[in-house]
């Protein structure tokens, strides 16, 4: 008897290491990874069934039927080939970067009740509207101005857009973050202002722009900035940079001028 006992429980604490180990789960056509089994939390990382219009829910129940809350969105989880409009649920508290660039996404909904995030005609933002997160790369419209709130575009926040022409940047920016012009389609010329202290890693990377000056306000520029920009044709740089950051000009074949004020 006690052997039969022994092999219970032995069979019982296997299972529950089997279900403990499996923190990835299907539900409704996204798929999911645990992040903290005492919070109940939960990050979107991938799709099963692609939609044109992603309902991201605000619970979800794993294989065990134990509701987890839906915290994050991972980089690469979003099939971008169908998806037009997503909608961000109540507990969202983290999106990571380059996980809403998607090429035919040309809306954000969000949540009424979400309190991380803002989202005004289709952008999103931080709550308090100081971090510019993500413009759709499909959004109609050739031109955008940047609420004069915003002190940072952020990480990839305009990447590979596919329609602006035109962007102002209100005299408030102080930081363009990590590849966030990255990839623009149409994008020619773009006012930088005089606010402006820092400019990121590959901000600008395979950009479409032709010609931008940089205010002398600017303390750093980052590594390969301005890398394969075809379309570059002149750069006036601020008059006190020390450095000239790795790549800054890479592959820019149509770089003719570049200008230092004294």
């Amino acid at each position: 008897m006690k052997k039969y006992c022994f092999v219970i429980i032995l069979l019982l604490s296997l299972c529950h290491s089997i279900a403990w180990a499996q923190p990835d789960f299907v539900y409704n056509g996204l798929k999911y990874h645990i992040l903290d089994r005492n919070r109940k939390t939960v990050s979107v990382i991938g799709t099963t069934n692609p939609t044109r219009d992603v309902v991201i829910p605000d619970l979800v129940l794993s294989s065990q039927n134990i509701a987890y809350y839906v915290t994050e969105i991972a980089n690469g989880s979003i099939n971008g080939s169908f998806t037009q409009t997503i909608t961000i649920p109540k507990y969202m508290e983290y999106i990571e970067p380059g996980a809403l660039v998607l090429p035919y996404l040309e809306t954000i909904n969000l949540s009424e009740h979400n309190t991380d995030f803002e989202v005004v005609d289709g952008v999103l933002y931080d709550r308090s509207k100081s971090t510019l997160l993500v413009y759709p790369c499909n959004k109609q419209g050739e031109e955008f101005y940047v609420p004069n709130s915003v002190t940072k575009i952020g990480e990839e926040a305009f990447c590979s857009n596919r329609n602006l022409t035109y962007v102002y940047l209100p005299n408030s920016i102080m930081t363009i973050g990590k590849s966030a012009f990255s990839g623009v389609h149409k994008l020619s010329t773009l006012d930088l202002p005089s606010s402006l202290y820092f400019i990121e890693d590959e901000a600008f990377y395979t950009s479409t722009i032709t010609n931008i000056s940089i205010p002398n306000s600017v303390l750093r520029i980052g590594k390969s900035a301005f890398q394969r920009c075809s379309h570059l044709t002149s750069v006036t740089l601020p008059s006190k940079i020390t450095t000239i950051e790795e790549g800054l000009f890479g592959s820019c074949s149509s770089l003719t001028s570049i200008s230092i004020p004294t």
